[in-house]
């Protein structure tokens, strides 16, 4: 009888080790599972606050925009839109249409004896968030040439006024922000004007 209680002994204590072998793996499993789910949870209740989000601020976006229709005649949204779809052919669609603003200057300051230097400057976007719409800068120098101009007008000073002028009766837009004149010997020698080129940057 003894014998056989030595030899249960060691059965029992290795039973018991394989017994809390398979308990701390249970729970390890168990551990993991539980982590798992609870990072899905998370990400899930993540993803439904977004989303209530979202429909609010469309919602609202909607909510404003039947505001502004109530508010704005029919026929006043029908003369903004005419207007909004005639902008395109108001500013500069590509830097093609800067080179042909370029050499219609020339040809216009040529017949009066003047001389255009023209430097352009980086593109920057006048309103926030836009991706559409951007002005570009320009100094126009405008210098005297020698001999008689061969079209009027014929004075220096009108010669000069009139070229400047020029430059804002372009279809497209171009507003001039600056103008520096230079006279000499009770004389109008050359002009130097900022504009500023309204250009298509992107799709409208």
């Amino acid at each position: 009888m003894k014998a056989n209680d030595q030899r249960s002994k060691p059965v029992s204590r290795a039973a018991r080790w394989r017994a809390l072998w398979v308990r701390l793996v249970l729970f390890a499993l168990v551990t993991v599972s539980v982590l798992v789910l609870s990072d899905r949870v998370s990400r899930l209740l993540k993803t439904q606050a977004q989303t209530r989000l979202a429909a609010a601020q469309l919602a609202r976006m909607e909510n404003e925009v039947r505001t502004l229709r109530a508010k704005w005649p029919q026929e006043e949204v029908e003369k903004i839109e005419a207007r909004f779809a005639k902008l395109p052919s108001l500013l500069f669609p590509e830097e093609g249409a800067l080179g042909e603003w370029l050499r219609n200057l020339r040809a216009q300051a040529e017949p009066m004896a003047l001389e255009t230097k023209v430097e352009f400057g980086t593109a920057a976007v006048p309103v926030a968030n836009s991706k559409s719409v951007a002005t570009i800068p320009a100094t126009v120098t405008v210098q005297l040439k020698p001999g008689e101009p061969t079209a009027p007008p014929r004075s220096p000073y009108h010669r000069l006024l009139f070229l400047m002028s020029h430059l804002i009766r372009h279809p497209r837009r171009a507003d001039i922000v600056g103008i520096e004149v230079q006279s000499k010997s009770n004389s109008v020698s050359y002009a130097v004007a900022n504009i500023n080129l309204w250009a298509i940057e992107g799709p409208m």
